[in-house]
């Protein structure tokens, strides 16, 4: 390769290939390089280390980070090549988004509430929904306008920009500005100013259009995303051997469905108080302190969902105690593996852990329910907590796992939680009929105790039904069991079951 064309390769690697995935600190490194020998071994690494799985001869990333490169400059060119649009960005760095709406021509347009209603016309837009996107968050809308009819779509700061009636006098307006309560110059002002002119709550879908915050969204949403802990990341992307590890991390999850098509999947991670160094603070309180990066992939090994936190508590009292810790995974109905790392913030020891991740489908017209949740206690959350907090629950409380589903007899209850789905209505009240039973076996499988579940062990919240019970450990002798939690709905003549194992141990 002669020297100028090997400078126009690099210099093409760096700025079109790879410009939206590349870090700072990668970039200045490659620049400082001096010799092609050393620029073509720092591409082979660059590719190394985001390998999704390092065991095939094949390397995913790369071969899906250029398919979509090609994606990109087919479907979005515009009198620039298609990787260098905004949507051609998008699509390389986030992948395909969950949905599209389409707006090619521009059209009539009912504005939402958020929006501040009422009629007008727009310029070609799409919006693209996203569930996900690692970094900025779940439920993310970009909405790309074109309002020069070129085909060249832009990535909105605000959702009036695909206004075409916004500077025409007396026109598009709002409900407000038609009543004379507000001057439409203040939603023109808004739109240069990057913050909405009605003070309307929004949703986390709707953080695209939050003023200041959005700003700071736009501005995430061009930049490589960083990992706060490339140590405990590269535990999970090269061949290790686990037996290095000094930690031993216990794990369950469960799965919550929030439509057929989306799950909340709390995946709650523990380690023995005993297995980690305290260290004292200023005020004399002895604290632990772990961070925590996990991986979640699909069967293809492409990423799904990738995350990072570092969590601190005290260190008081029974060292035989857990550290818990609970993530709440947004996926879809499927199967998949969590690779995960905790590390002990002062001592450096690590913890590694493997975990399959299945989660069926659900039923689209008849009773079900989520997985079967076993906790060891329960309290009520916070006013404004939300189902993306640890531990909390629709109906305002908080539940923690049994990360082993072993109870000791006579240290607290033995907790169930299950949601149903899918419940018939009474056509005259309203209301669902559903009952539930609860039976425990023993290892042999002798029924030991069997309940038919009072009203108080059900809540209806929204268009589901929560089961919530506990037994005392008190009724059953130390040995291994199977729950079994079944619900009728007697409008539908319908039933849905989930089964349990755990143990109870001698006090």
């Amino acid at each position: 390769m002669r020297a100028e064309e090997s400078i126009d390769y690099y210099k093409r690697w760096l700025e079109t290939e790879v410009v939206y995935i590349i870090s700072e600190e990668e970039k200045d490194v490659f620049q400082k390089l001096t010799t092609d020998a050393e620029r073509a071994a720092f591409i082979e690494q660059f590719w190394a280390r985001r390998d999704t799985d390092p065991t095939t001869a094949e390397n995913e990333f790369k071969i899906e980070h250029y398919r979509r490169i090609a994606y990109a400059n087919e479907m979005f060119a515009s009198g620039i090549e298609g990787w260098a649009t905004d949507r051609g960005r998008a699509y390389i760095m986030f992948g395909p988004p969950n949905s599209i709406d389409r707006n090619p021509t521009g059209e009539k347009y009912l504005r939402t509430g958020l929006e501040g209603g009422g009629e007008t016309m727009t310029y070609p837009y799409e919006t693209w929904y996203y569930s996900y996107i690692e970094g900025i968050g779940s439920g993310i809308s970009l909405e790309f306008v074109d309002p020069t009819f070129t085909g060249e779509y832009h990535l909105a700061l605000h959702p009036y920009e695909k206004d075409a009636l916004l500077n025409v006098p007396g026109e598009g307006l709002t409900f407000d500005e038609a009543l004379g309560r507000v001057s439409k110059r203040a939603r023109i002002d808004a739109l240069f100013m990057g913050r909405p002119s009605y003070d309307v709550g929004h949703t986390g879908a709707d953080r695209a259009f939050q003023g200041l915050e959005n700003l700071q969204w736009y501005f995430q949403l061009r930049s490589p995303k960083e990992v706060k802990y490339p140590d405990l990341r590269a535990v999970v992307t090269t061949d290790i051997r686990y037996e290095t590890a000094k930690l031993n991390p216990r794990f369950t999850y469960s799965y919550l469905y929030l439509d057929a098509e989306h799950c909340l999947v709390p995946a709650a991670f523990g380690l023995r108080l005993s297995e980690l160094t305290p260290r004292e603070t200023p005020s004399g309180q002895a604290i632990v302190k772990v961070n925590l990066y996990g991986k979640v992939t699909d069967l293809t090994h492409r990423v799904q969902y990738e995350f990072e936190e570092s969590i601190s508590q005290t260190a008081e009292g029974d060292l035989n105690q857990l550290f818990l810790y609970e993530k709440r995974l947004p996926l879809k109905p499927g199967r998949y593996k969590l690779t995960g790392v905790l590390k002990d913030e002062f001592s450096g020891n690590i913890g590694v852990l493997q975990q399959g991740l299945d989660i069926p489908p659900l039923p689209k017209a008849e009773l079900a329910a989520s997985s079967l949740k076993l906790f060891i206690g329960a309290r009520k959350a916070e006013a404004d907590a939300d189902l993306t907090e640890p531990f909390t629950i629709a109906g305002g409380l908080k539940l923690y796992p049994s990360l082993d589903r072993k109870f000791e007899k006579g240290k607290g209850p033995v907790g169930f939680f299950m949601e149903i789905y899918n419940c018939g209505f009474a056509s005259d009240t309203g209301a669902p009929a559903v009952g539930a039973n609860l039976s425990v076996k023993d290892g042999d499988g002798k029924q030991v105790l069997f309940a038919q579940l009072p009203r108080s062990s059900l809540r209806l919240v929204g268009n589901r039904v929560m089961v919530l019970h506990q037994i005392d450990t008190q009724l059953l002798a130390p040995g291994q069991y199977t729950a079994e939690l079944s619900a009728y709905d007697a409008i539908q003549d319908q039933e849905v079951r989930q089964v349990a194992r755990f143990q109870v141990a001698a006090g």
